[in-house]
């Protein structure tokens, strides 16, 4: 059970920072460092988001060869992060293109 909470906590994180990330960057570049460019927090943001899916899929597929993670439960979390963790890259990727130019 701890290890699905986990696997949630981290694509809730994954997923917020990759679609809110241009929010973010105005918001820290407003209010925390000001001398900072947004699009190096834009950078930031999607490769922690990025990392973060990374992360959750190997947990998910390691959870599953440890028999932590029954078969049921490993052909529905998988796809399920797999697509949410592609759809919100992309759109993360596509935001930092667009801030680069």
């Amino acid at each position: 059970m701890n290890r699905k909470i986990l696997i949630g906590l981290m694509v809730l994180a994954a997923t917020a920072l990759a679609l809110f990330n241009q929010n973010l960057a105005y918001l820290l570049h407003d209010h925390i460092l000001t001398v900072v460019a947004p699009v190096y927090y834009v950078t930031i943001f999607t490769i922690v988001s990025v990392a973060l899916y990374v992360m959750t899929l190997y947990i998910i597929y390691s959870s599953h060869n440890r028999g932590q993670l029954d078969k049921n439960g490993f052909l529905v979390i998988f796809p399920i992060t797999m697509t949410i963790s592609v759809v919100a890259s992309a759109w993360s990727l596509f935001v930092l293109a667009m801030w680069w130019g």
